[in-house]
């Protein structure tokens, strides 16, 4: 039996009803998240605080026993805080605080580097990245010796070169990458966009996209 055209109209008609607060509420988010601050981090006492501009309400993460802020920052999604302990990192998409720990004898994580959905610091012994779709940090290691050389930071990706691997983190995968880089005369060179990063090695080109989250190396040869 085939539906008559009142079913197949009432039908199409509850679907606008059903999906429109959906749509509502995606134009929403994505008109929300084209703003260029969402988040405001301040420190109240013994408490850092965290403001969101969607719900405006406040979202606080106790600090230790004598743990200074010793800087903070926000830009798009994320909001960070950091101590000589700890990285706090806030995402306006999960409202929530998440801590990365400072391991013992480590250097301080200087300055970060920072995009709308993605904060990426460093130590001598460790690379940091907030992602802001997540709410967390991914960190690795690195090991005695192994020193970063170069870094760079897009919309969705950000990169990082040491004396011995390119490293990538991508928000559509939530984790690092790593290629091994050949012995070379000079320091490879970095170049990252919003959803991709190149590396020059030696003879070879090496690229990373965030889609498909993994170094593809090709020979430069022919490339001037």
């Amino acid at each position: 039996m085939v539906p008559s055209p009142r079913i197949f109209a009432a039908f199409f008609a509850f679907g606008l009803f059903a999906l429109g607060p959906v749509a509502a509420a995606l134009a929403e988010r994505d008109e929300f998240e084209d703003l260029s601050d969402q988040v405001s981090i301040l420190v109240v006492g013994r408490e850092v605080v965290a403001v969101d501009a969607l719900s405006g309400r406040p979202i606080g993460e106790r600090l230790e026993i004598e743990e200074p802020v010793t800087a903070t920052h926000a830009l798009g999604l994320i909001g960070v805080a950091v101590t000589p302990r700890r990285l706090l990192g806030f995402s306006a998409r999960t409202r929530q605080w998440n801590e990365a720990r400072l391991r013992l004898n480590d250097s301080a994580p200087g300055d970060g580097h920072f995009s709308r959905k993605l904060a990426l610091y460093f130590t001598d012994q460790q690379i940091f990245v907030f992602d802001g779709i997540r709410g967390r940090w991914a960190t690795l290691n690195l090991p005695p010796g192994e020193a970063v050389a170069d870094l760079g930071l897009g919309r969705n990706v950000a990169a990082v070169v040491t004396d011995r691997r390119a490293i990538a983190y991508s928000t559509s995968r939530g984790r690092f990458v790593t290629e091994g880089l050949f012995p070379r005369r000079a320091r490879a060179r970095l170049r990252v966009s919003d959803n991709a990063a190149t590396v020059f090695d030696s003879d070879r080109l090496l690229t990373f996209g965030a889609q498909g989250s993994r170094w593809v190396a090709s020979s430069t040869i022919g490339f001037d």
